[in-house]
């Protein structure tokens, strides 16, 4: 009798054990931590770039406009699920703003590597030396070596679809008369940025949602052929249900 009583309790245990344990796992507890970004801990990697932090660190302006090379201030850490909130206000010109995320290079000024992927978003369409930059959204996988300003045009400021064989992957687009962002407005952006999905949000309305199979890497601002962008309160959030949104 004291031997089956033994079993039996040691089998009742080991079911409540298996039970617990399951349901532990189902009922994965998340904590999302929102983190204020100083953009003193950031670092510029392009040439022709001027860059001016706040004092507080919440303002990150760019002066200069060039056709040599995108414009990226990047994280100095990496994330793989990350959430991504701020705002932008351009004070001139019309041409491409955006995020990028995932970014494995460039790392230092100089590089020709580009390894990241892209969220930009273009002001009017226009027209230049046999190329035409399209009003709207974007949503690229950038991923090769890009040299001299007739190239970064055409693939940067024009957007040229190479197909995912090729270095610059447009993925998605949202082009169209009314879609540009306006100039003296502040616009807010919301990037989910997860291994398996990307979802963009612009002054509240989603123009993405993208799923696969993406890398982790730095988050960092991003301008081509566009001066004069004020991005301010950025946070990031991590720890976050992917599931939640």
């Amino acid at each position: 009798m004291k031997k089956k009583f033994v079993l039996n309790f040691l089998v009742i245990t080991f079911y409540i054990l298996t039970i617990s344990c399951q349901k532990s796992d189902f009922e994965k507890v998340y904590n999302p931590s929102v983190q204020s970004q100083d953009f003193t801990g950031w670092s510029s990697v392009s040439n022709n770039a001027s860059w001016t932090i706040s004092e507080d660190g919440r303002d990150a302006s760019q002066s200069v406009h060039t056709f040599n090379n995108p414009i990226i201030l990047v994280s100095n850490n990496s994330y793989s699920e990350v959430l991504i909130e701020g705002t932008f206000l351009a004070t001139r010109d019309d041409d491409n703003v955006g995020m990028v995320f995932g970014l494995k290079s460039p790392l230092t000024v100089g590089e020709a590597d580009h390894d990241f992927y892209l969220y930009d978003w273009r002001g009017v369409d226009q027209a230049y030396s046999g190329d035409v930059g399209y009003e709207g959204h974007a949503l690229s996988r950038v991923n090769g070596s890009f040299s001299g300003s007739g190239e970064m045009i055409d693939y940067f400021w024009a957007r040229t679809d190479t197909g995912s064989s090729g270095k610059f992957d447009v993925l998605e687009t949202h082009y169209g008369d009314g879609r540009g962002w306006d100039t003296n407005t502040t616009h807010a952006f919301k990037i989910y940025y997860t291994s398996s999905r990307i979802k963009v949000i612009i002054d509240g309305s989603t123009i993405f949602d993208v799923s696969g199979s993406y890398q982790a890497g730095r988050v960092g601002l991003y301008l081509f052929s566009q001066n004069d962008v004020t991005f301010s309160s950025l946070t990031l959030t991590t720890g976050f249900d992917p599931n939640s949104f």
